[in-house]
């Protein structure tokens, strides 16, 4: 079974052991993609920027206290792109727009001039995530949560 996450989010994995009469874990090894390990942790936090856009495996084993390894065992997750981009006219020092968010994940508003011409240093607000747009007249806002919401750009 995949699981989906959209970028930007922290997902936390635990191993959970059935104890058994004088045999401890001695070694825990994940696997992310058969490339990064990270050993010797019973519990894991992966930040889903640090993983490739589609499926990615996460593997984990562990070594008891006699020496025996066991099987792996694999979760596969599937990381999406929830980037939702927008232009906005601004014709007056205080320009409103709105959003429509399908999922939580990252707004990239660009904002012009009624000339077309890109405006550098306009501040963009949605809910409480605050955003300056750069040289390209680009403002990037993460973690915009699922609803409809109201944009906000000042130019003055």
């Amino acid at each position: 079974m995949t699981n989906v996450y959209p970028r930007y989010k922290t997902i936390y994995l635990n191993a959970s052991v059935i104890p058994q009469d004088n045999i401890t874990i001695s070694v825990y090894e994940w696997t992310i993609n058969n490339s990064i390990n990270i050993n010797n942790l019973s519990s894991i936090s992966i930040n889903t920027n640090d993983l490739k856009l589609g499926e990615n495996t996460i593997s984990l084993r562990v070594q008891n206290s006699c020496g025996s390894w066991s099987e792996k065992i694999n979760k596969v997750i599937e990381v999406i792109n929830m980037e939702q981009t927008f232009n906005v006219v601004v014709d007056k020092p205080i320009t409103n727009f709105e959003v429509i968010m399908n999922l939580t994940g990252t707004v990239i508003v660009t904002v012009k001039d009624s000339l077309g011409n890109v405006i550098v240093g306009a501040t963009v607000i949605i809910d409480t995530v605050t955003s300056i747009t750069n040289t390209s007249g680009i403002a990037i806002l993460n973690e915009i949560t699922y609803g409809i919401k109201t944009g906000t750009v000042k130019t003055t």
